[in-house]
């Protein structure tokens, strides 16, 4: 049994329960369920109401920071204790004059809530790095999809950062996905699917001719990234879920 350490089911719409009853078939019982808007927070906070395993992450993504409202947040996380925050970020692919702002306003909140929080950073550690130096922190951050460098993972690890990786990664032509694979430690490293998207390679698909990635592959994005780190799977498998579930109750 496993977690997923980052996905969205409330795009999956109708299919949610179906999904998630595969995944659990294949040993996967727990999912990080982030948002992408505000659009979507009411879904996360139902399908968890519904589906006990499912842990709420409500936040705006970068590329939605113009629609960010942060009291509206607050209320909820006021309303649903379980609630982390997330996803939130910087992406420098997706620019827009909110992006920094609304940021730190979803990071001070998840400080000022002491609840972890869900980090998307995609060319932007330039710039996420100094903002984590000076700003309050919460109990724990998790860089999903860590793309920065080897050399960054010190200082974000002080910091109370967890890392996910996910079936994307293990592609034989990502050299520095595989890298930096190598380089976290052990005891900070979970894996996601961040489904529906970022379709890992044929062998991490229990389907290989479905167009979607599903929740179900984690057990073999394990594998292949127990590969790469030259574990045994199985103790990979314990590793990455007592990480998620330390990360999930804020504890390094």
């Amino acid at each position: 049994m496993t977690t997923d350490a980052h996905l969205h089911l409330s795009f999956f719409k109708s299919e949610c329960a179906d999904v998630l009853k595969r995944a659990r078939a294949r040993g996967v019982n727990r999912f990080f369920c982030a948002s992408a808007s505000p659009n979507d927070w009411d879904d996360v906070l139902e399908i968890s109401l519904f589906e006990k395993d499912v842990v709420p992450f409500l936040g705006t993504h970068p590329k939605f920071a113009p629609l960010h409202d942060n009291k509206r947040l607050e209320m909820l996380l006021t309303a649903n204790e379980n609630a982390k925050i997330g996803e939130i970020g910087l992406d420098a692919l997706h620019p827009n004059p909110f992006q920094e702002k609304v940021f730190k306003e979803q990071l001070e909140t998840a400080a000022r809530f002491k609840r972890p929080c869900a980090v998307h950073c995609v060319k932007a550690f330039n710039t996420l790095c100094p903002l984590l130096k000076k700003l309050p922190l919460p109990p724990t951050i998790l860089i999903h999809g860590f793309s920065g460098s080897v050399s960054e993972i010190p200082f974000l690890t002080e910091r109370g950062a967890y890392f996910s990786f996910s079936g994307a990664s293990t592609y034989p032509d990502r050299a520095k996905a595989h890298k930096l694979i190598k380089a976290v430690p052990l005891d900070r490293l979970t894996v996601e699917t961040d489904a529906p998207d970022m379709m890992p390679p044929a062998d991490c698909r229990f389907n290989p001719d479905c167009e979607r990635n599903l929740p179900e592959n984690l057990p073999l994005i394990i594998r292949k990234i127990a590969a790469i780190k030259e574990i045994n799977e199985n103790e990979l498998k314990e590793i990455v879920t007592r990480n998620a579930l330390r990360f999930e109750q804020g504890g390094l």
